[in-house]
């Protein structure tokens, strides 16, 4: 490697020799992953990471959406990912060199195809870097750019073309960035109403070009009142000296062809664009670099100061390049919080853990200071979820000290005797970072990147999709065990008295799909096998690290029920329509969102008949889940997947109506093996219950205890109808009673009774499983029910082999080491 000095940074460029694909490079003391023979490759996408509120998602062919926080303030246009691809040529950086009579376009998909370049792509070990790399061959010239993210000072690019050849080149080009947004252009605005937003559009250049201020000239709106705007994007430059600014891409390819003045200083309605033209002289090993900063959402005062700081550009290069490295710290600081970082031999296996776990912090969150609790961050979570709650506990607030480690507030907390304050300081979870999976492969989530709230202090948010925060705190609680029973506590409040669970969990309640006819991704239902899983991973490890955090709670009324307006239908109903089961109870969403802003989230969990909270032990919050899904359990076939929605991915969804699940019972084997055995080392005599809930573990151990199951020679299709009607008889007997919402009685279900109903639901699910073993010695993984209502008559179709089912079973414990 060669290194040239400049007044920008060091900006060390790798040799011109391309070696094997995807090696590592070692830059300037950081690491890269390079793809090599980027010419021939189709483009690909990619994101950067960032420990601050910045999204930035690339092509490899350079062009990219980036932003902060939310789509909705994007500096670069949000699309979904092929539109991203497509815009090439209009969206991003666009360089323009010319030679002589040669025309050569950097990394411009189509070049490569007509001229001899060499491309390639590097990524940072930290991936917070993305550097693009073009050698053309016939001139032997270079161009290099990358991009890095400051918190401070925005979207960094380094930019660079060196002469490799061994002569003098005279070259004329220009570089810059195109079609940046103004602040004030939502996603809708863009995708609906992008030329009218091209109207609005103001651009003018100060600082001798170097800076350009790119707004609104006024709000857009269809009333007529008067609507400033007040925010700007800034787009600066340094390092190149003299020569010419360009706001538009025609106007610089005037200069291009030695055509044309000097551009204008101010123009309207032209989509925001900031391209340099200079022309130099290069020597054999020379080379000129040049930096572009772009930042959207800017007020006046610091419009004005960068103007300022622009008088001394040097020192602002240098204070760029700290806040990056500042950034980098950061980042690296979080996920080494989460033990990202391996010392090994091998860099791939090293790189691959580190990436699994930057994902699931940026998905699931982080605690931002560990154990340590903020009083006022406690105090927004309060607020939150129980305004009347926190007036009740005014004293024993107050007293708090400023910073708690959590182990004290919650001994603090339980020494009120307060359950429900007790409940809110074991959820209090101080995550960072956390943000829905939304990205533009996936547009229907729409990420919101919170960390700080309005006056600058970090906020603590977590947001997801029931399947992707659980999922995300399982890994992370490995490093952060004694939040297990937060996120246990989390689970199971949010679980409905019917066994499920909602769509969606943040830090500030839970949340679920409503019925829209006019949108086609607007349905409901339930999903299923995320939660026994995720459950019982976070279960059998708070057992691994706290038994003793179990054994409390498995007869002590903790836990409340999420009041989910979803209502089930009965045997009969099902039988019929098995994919359209769910109505969605509009009074009683109504009257959630009602108490929602009464009290807060609170408001969403389930009444006894009143104002009091539905409550539950530990036992019976397990039991739940688990007696629902063995009431769905066919014979031979696996769990019913009859709540409208599928299990592990969207490729599911024609299973959700007549599907049968193996996999889900694979699971439910090792959840009902693990709660048989927390019962079975207690002590206790008898366990508190609902009466609703014992009446139909009476029932299904029935069912489950039926000699059928084992049945030699199978089971007929007459027999698995009889059996299966009865559990639905009875579980459609249980939601009756509990969705009136009344039926809090408690009844004693002794111990003997409890583990006995636990064995005859293994023996059920074991035969269940055996059967759906293959000739092959590999396993069935979803089954289809064919449905002969007239007949009374239930039977059971294989579908093809799936990766799924060999995972579950093996994962059940089922399995001797023979099998």
């Amino acid at each position: 490697m060669h290194t040239v000095e400049s007044d920008i940074t060091k900006f060390e460029v790798p040799e011109a020799s391309f070696g094997p694909a995807n090696r590592w490079v070692e830059e300037g003391g950081k690491r890269y992953v390079s793809i090599e023979g980027l010419e021939e490759m189709d483009p690909f996408f990619f994101s950067l990471a960032t420990a601050e509120d910045q999204w930035f998602f690339c092509s490899s062919h350079g062009s990219l959406s980036a932003g902060r926080r939310s789509p909705e303030t994007a500096l670069f246009p949000y699309y979904t990912v092929d539109k991203i691809i497509n815009n090439w040529n209009t969206t991003g950086p666009w360089t323009a060199v010319v030679v002589g009579d040669q025309l050569w376009n950097p990394f411009r998909p189509s070049i490569a195809l007509l001229t001899p370049c060499r491309r390639r792509l590097m990524k940072s070990e930290l991936g917070d870097e993305v550097v693009f790399d073009e050698l053309h061959e016939g001139l032997g010239l270079r161009m290099v750019y990358r991009w890095q993210l400051s918190n401070r000072f925005g979207f960094v690019r380094k930019a660079r073309i060196v002469n490799e050849s061994g002569e003098r080149v005279r070259l004329r080009f220009a570089d810059g960035l195109d079609n940046f947004l103004p602040p004030g252009i939502g996603t809708r605005m863009q995708l609906q109403y992008s030329s009218l937003a091209d109207a609005y559009k103001v651009s003018e250049l100060h600082r001798g070009g170097a800076l350009m201020v790119h707004r609104l000239a006024a709000g857009i709106t269809d009333e007529p009142i008067p609507l400033e705007s007040l925010l700007a994007t800034t787009v600066w430059t340094h390092g190149l000296g003299e020569g010419r600014t360009f706001m538009d891409r025609r106007e610089a390819e005037r200069f291009l062809r030695g055509q044309g003045e000097e551009g204008s200083k101010f123009i309207r309605a032209k989509r925001g664009a900031m391209i340099l033209g200079r022309e130099r002289t290069l020597e054999p090993g020379e080379s000129i670099e040049w930096i572009v900063v772009a930042d959207i959402d800017q007020t006046q005062t610091q419009v004005g100061e960068l103007r300022r700081r622009l008088g001394d550009p040097d020192t602002l290069v240098r204070d760029v390049d700290a806040d990056i490295r500042e950034g980098q710290e950061r980042l690296r600081s979080v996920v080494a919080s989460s033990d990202g970082f391996q010392q090994t031999a091998d860099r791939d296996v090293a790189l691959y853990h580190f990436n699994n776990t930057l994902c699931n912090i940026l998905r699931g969150g982080v605690p931002e200071n560990g154990y340590e609790i903020e009083k006022e961050q406690f105090r927004s979570c309060l607020e939150c979820h129980n305004r009347p709650l926190l007036v009740r506990h005014h004293d024993w607030f107050e007293a708090l000290p400023p910073k708690i480690h959590r182990i004290d507030l919650l001994e603090s907390a339980k020494s009120t005797g307060d359950l429900n304050l007790l409940r809110l300081t074991e959820e209090h979870l101080p995550l960072i970072l956390s943000r829905r999976h939304g990205d533009p492969s996936r547009p229907w989530n729409q990420f919101d990147i919170r960390l700080r709230d309005e006056h600058g202090r970090p906020t603590h948010h977590f947001e997801g999709n029931w399947r992707d925060i659980f999922q995300n705190w399982e890994g992370l609680a490995l490093s952060f065990p004694d939040y297990l029973s937060g996120f246990i506590s989390m689970f199971l409040n949010a679980s409905t008295i019917d066994g499920f669970n909602p769509y969606r969990i943040t830090s500030c309640g839970v949340d679920w799909e409503t019925p829209d006819p006019d949108d086609p991704w607007a349905s409901i239902g339930y999903w299923g096998d995320h939660q026994i899983i995720y459950l019982l991973k976070l279960l059998e490890l708070e057992n691994a690290v706290q038994p003793d955090r179990l054994s409390e709670r498995l007869n002590s009324p903790h836990y409340v029920f999420a009041d989910v307006p979803y209502r089930l239908a009965g045997w009969e109903r099902t039988l019929e329509d098995p994919r359209h089961t769910v109505t969605f109870d509009w009074d009683r969403h109504d009257l959630s969102r009602s108490r929602l802003e009464d009290i807060g989230a609170d408001g969403l969990l389930l009444r006894n008949g009143g104002e009091e909270l539905m409550r539950a032990t530990l036992l019976e919050k397990l039991l739940i889940p688990a007696a629902i899904k063995l009431a769905n359990l066919v014979p031979g076939g696996g769990i019913w997947l009859n709540t409208q929605r599928p299990e592990w991915n969207d490729a599911n969804n024609a299973l959700a109506g007549c599907g049968l699940s193996v996999v889900t019972t694979a699971y439910l084997y090792r959840y009902v093996d693990f709660v048989e055995t927390l019962i079975g080392r207690e002590s206790h005599s008898v366990f508190a219950v609902s009466k609703a809930l014992r009446e139909l573990l009476e029932i299904m151990g029935d069912v489950l205890g039926d000699p059928l199951w084992t049945k030699d020679g199978g089971i007929s299709g007459s027999e698995r109808f009889g059996l299966v009607k009865t559990a639905g008889v009875a579980a459609e007997k249980y939601r009756e009673k509990v969705y009136r919402g009344k039926e809090s009685e408690k009844v004693d279900m002794d111990r003997h009774s409890v583990l006995e109903f636990l064995a005859k639901a293994k023996a059920a699910l074991e035969a269940t499983l055996r059967q759906n073993r293959r000739s092959d010695g590999l396993w069935h993984s979803y089954n289809v029910l064919d449905i002969q209502k007239g007949k009374e008559t239930l039977q059971v179709e294989r579908l093809s082999l799936m990766l799924e089912g060999q995972v579950a079973i093996l994962s059940a414990g089922l399995l001797d080491s023979s099998e």
